[in-house]
């Protein structure tokens, strides 16, 4: 686990939370702390600096000490439109993106990513497990900010089919259970022992 210097990492918090009563993910508690609290301490010592995509709460999110973005000027309809506009208001080579409810975050993932793209051939480096892509744990170039600029203009919204679009490589990691997310209240129970187990690891 190596920081990575000209690095930021956008977390993003804006989605709705449907399939959870419409809570908002960021904010809910696991082990006593919440989601995003538990993603940031695993990014924190990858990344220079640590961004956090939010489009409500922003004074609960404010009181973790990092800068909000919000979607502005893009509408907010995706979490594409987030990655834009971190993209558009962020100052760094790469741009990592994770969401907030994935508290096994792979300490070692902007390693993992970052030398997809050393090579200087591919422009986004995304991670692929069990044949499932990942799209929300991507590292992209800042030099796609106006080519994403326009492609949200021109109404595309799915960050698989851009990331498809763009000279990419997928990054094996067979690890699953480091990806999983929180989609429903129930599934607070099944991260919190897998937390245990990785912090014993």
């Amino acid at each position: 686990m190596t920081k990575q210097e000209n690095i930021s990492a956008l977390i993003l918090s804006g989605g709705q939370g449907s399939r959870m009563d419409y809570l908002d993910k960021g904010l809910v508690k696991l082990e006593g702390k919440t989601l995003i609290s538990h993603v940031i301490e695993r990014l924190q010592n990858q990344v220079e600096n640590i961004y956090i995509s939010c489009n409500r709460n922003e004074d609960e999110y404010q009181k973790l000490g990092f800068p909000l973005l919000n979607d502005s000027p893009f509408p907010s309809e995706g979490p594409l439109c987030a990655i834009a506009a971190g993209l558009s208001k962020i100052p760094c080579k790469r741009l990592l993106i994770v969401p907030c409810d994935t508290p096994l975050l792979p300490e070692n993932l902007v390693d993992l990513l970052n030398q997809g793209l050393d090579s200087g051939a591919y422009k986004v480096a995304c991670i692929r497990n069990h044949e499932h892509i990942q799209p929300l744990f991507c590292m992209i170039d800042s030099s796609l900010t106006q080519d994403l600029t326009k492609q949200i203009k021109a109404g595309v919204r799915k960050t698989q089919d851009w990331i498809k679009d763009q000279e990419h490589i997928l990054i094996n990691d067979e690890r699953f259970e480091l990806y999983s997310n929180i989609n429903q209240l129930s599934d607070i129970e099944n991260i919190a022992s897998e937390l245990v187990v990785t912090k014993d690891s």
